[in-house]
């Protein structure tokens, strides 16, 4: 099903006031993933979305009396459970509104109002208990106007090129279910300026035309989207106008309401919403945010390696290395810090390479949040690193235990990325001291009591007699097997799983474990702000029956509809590390591995690829432009560095690949070995 209209442009204007936005109190957190499109606007604006009625009638009547219009409602069915959304603009003149489950009633009183000169501005109907209910949103207006509701999309779509040519432009579009067969419903009001439609069962196709039309100076003003014999038709109603466009698709309530309230703040309005069933289920949705009033931030020892910037940059002693939960703070209310999220550099493998993992998920359970992933096979395995990076911190978390922190570069910049691998094993005999002498002083009861009985009953005495038992502890030679400074390849080896600290220990509220897991947290340094923020790798933010592979650890998260934010595994999925290869220092551009950078290199490349001749032994260095590709494209970005203009990545000093991509170095002799 494709249509589409297109006729001449006219002007537009706006007007400029003060602008606000209101939700409702209302928990409205429905197994619903909502869509919106916003345009610019720096007039007043309010929203109000809850599933109280009487609640959405007094605040409609509060914001009509501060002459804010409803431009917008919407209801949404959820599990039975009306959710009624109402989008407020600025505006002045005569209004009203039907709703009714009569129809003959409603076209009486639609035709009442035109008389009055009201006109139609949004229609929509819905369905609560098995009656259908019709609404209308009119505004003052003596333009013509016209509506054409119909069961037959060949009747309608002639209707609607006929009054297009009439000067009747597609102001609200909406379609329906009735007893199986579907009704399509135009709104039309008077226009001359260009307008356009595209209706289409592939979504490449509508983002495309819908790029396409704004660059014509059209504006998407209505979207629908429906289900149409078991394939999703996708809708847009466009009309002449400035400015650019904002669309946020397919994400739950919180989600939503971040973007939308950050979009408000940078001067952008919702114009329509819409909200569609999900077949992932409310327990699963809505879990990014920790409720009021708990925060999480974790700090994590500051030392001159570690800091809140880039690694080496901050003074000794100070303040611990926070890490923080994903969200803000603002007008009493919480937003899911989008930014933070927003995962732009999918580097990451598992942090193990055994075949018989299990993990849980961002919460332990629902109500339970957890901001991180534990790994366990029911006894101790070889923790790796989940992605090429260096070692910034190596010490004992007085709650968590044995604890490597790695730094990832990404995307060209240092420091992107942070992995913390909490309860490693790092010498029986030092663990235990280290449990009584930093973790001890910060307990108090009964964590304290449960913690001293649980270091009694596994061998580590006080004292220093006895030993401790390595069911729970390791031995004096299970210890970490990397160094602050140390660079390290993806899979590397860091340490063993193990209980360490009372965060790992199962002891905490008087378990006797052992408890050997790996508790990882993924952290992002939010380009915004500069703080780092905890993140979901598998792009769940759920507890841990929303995740398809809490039983099998690198089966695909894709398999679920709950991977909802982005995925930060290579290749969009978890997956084992594969065999450790050395990290090697290399000239980028160097692709004939002489130490040098000149007119050689391109040509070596080029006789690779076109000639059949030897091909470069480190194809890191190889790749010129750093796009992940061997290619023409390469042999070009050398030559224009070269002869051209500067580049800062091309100029032969010796670098490392921060493993984003599938690329390697087998060998390369023109930097000094560097240790992997």
């Amino acid at each position: 099903m494709k249509m589409h209209f297109h006729t001449g442009r006219a002007g537009a204007t706006a007007i400029a006031l003060a602008a606000s936005l209101a939700f409702s109190s209302t928990r409205v957190e429905a197994q619903l993933v909502y869509s919106g499109v916003w345009h610019p606007g720096t007039d007043a604006n309010a929203a109000w979305v809850t599933a109280d009625w009487d609640s959405f009638t007094t605040k409609w009547d509060e914001l009509t009396a501060g002459n804010l219009r409803m431009d917008d409602f919407e209801v949404f069915i959820d599990g039975g459970t009306p959710v009624y959304a109402g989008l407020f603009r600025q505006g002045t003149g005569g209004h009203a509104a039907w709703i009714t489950a009569d129809w003959g009633d409603f076209t009486a009183k639609w035709t009442e109002f035109g008389n009055a000169s009201l006109r139609m501005h949004d229609f929509e109907t819905y369905v609560i208990g098995g009656t259908r209910w019709y609404a209308g949103i009119f505004r003052e207006g003596t333009d013509g106007h016209a509506a054409h509701i119909v069961a037959d999309w060949d009747d309608f779509t002639s209707t609607w090129d006929s009054f297009n040519r009439r000067g009747l432009r597609m102001h609200d579009f909406e379609t329906y279910e009735i007893g199986g067969t579907r009704w399509y419903a135009g709104i039309f009001r008077e226009g001359s300026d260009g307008n356009a439609a595209w209706f289409t069962d592939d979504w490449g196709s509508f983002t495309d035309t819908w790029a396409d039309l704004e660059d014509a100076g059209l504006r998407l003003v209505d979207f629908e989207f429906f289900e149409e014999s078991g394939t999703w038709v996708y809708g847009g109603i466009y009309r002449e106008g400035t400015g650019g466009h904002l669309g946020w698709f397919g994400v739950d309530w919180q989600n939503f309401t971040s973007f939308w309230h950050q979009a408000g703040k940078d001067g952008w309005r919702l114009d329509d919403i819409e909200a569609f069933p999900s077949a992932c289920s409310n327990t699963c949705m809505n879990q990014v945010i920790l409720p009021a009033p708990d925060f999480y931030n974790y700090g994590v020892t500051r030392t001159a390696d570690h800091c809140p910037g880039l690694p080496g940059s901050c003074a000794v002693p100070g303040d611990p290395v926070y890490y923080r939960a994903p969200f803000y703070e603002d007008g009493g209310q919480r937003y899911v810090k989008l930014t933070a999220v927003d995962i732009q550099h999918p580097i990451f493998t598992l942090p193990f390479s055994d075949t018989d993992i299990k993990h849980n998920g961002w919460l332990y359970e629902p109500g339970s949040w957890h901001h991180a992933i534990d790994y366990s096979n029911g006894t101790n395995f070889d923790v790796r690193a989940a992605a090429p990076g260096e070692v910034l911190f190596v010490g004992w978390d007085w709650w968590s235990g044995g604890t490597v922190v790695l730094s990832h570069d990404a995307g060209g910049e240092q420091d992107v990325y942070r992995t913390i691998y909490m309860h490693l094993l790092n010498g029986a005999d030092a663990d235990c001291n280290r449990s009584w002498m930093q973790t001890v002083p910060n307990l108090s009861n009964p964590e304290l009591n449960n913690y001293k009985d649980y270091l009694g009953d596994t061998g580590c005495n006080q004292d220093g007699s006895g030993t401790p038992n390595s069911t729970w502890w390791g031995t004096s030679s299970t210890t970490i097997q990397v160094s602050v400074g140390d660079f390290v390849a993806r899979g590397e080896k860091l340490a063993q799983a193990g209980s360490t600290g009372p965060g790992g220990c199962g002891c905490s509220t008087g378990g006797s474990g052992p408890n050997h897991h790996l508790h990882i947290f993924f952290a992002h340094r939010d380009p915004t702000d500069d703080r780092w923020y905890f993140f979901d790798p598998y792009g769940i933010y759920g507890p841990s029956e929303c995740y398809p592979t809490r039983g099998d650890a690198d089966s695909d998260p894709s398999e679920t509809p709950c991977a909802r934010y982005p995925v930060a595994w290579l290749g969009g999925r978890p997956q084992l590390p594969g065999a450790t290869q050395e990290i090697k220092s290399f000239k980028r551009g160097d692709s004939n591995g002489d130490g040098k950078l000149d007119i050689s290199d391109p040509v070596f490349q080029l006789g690779c690829n076109f000639l059949g001749t030897r091909c470069p032994d480190c194809d890191d260095a190889a790749d010129s432009n750093d796009d992940g590709e061997i290619d023409i494209a390469d042999a070009i970005y050398t030559l224009t560095c070269l002869f051209g203009r500067a580049c800062d990545d091309i100029q032969g000093s010796c670098v490392r690949d921060p493993g984003t991509d599938r690329l390697g170095c087998r060998a390369y002799d023109g930097c000094e070995p560097t240790r992997g």
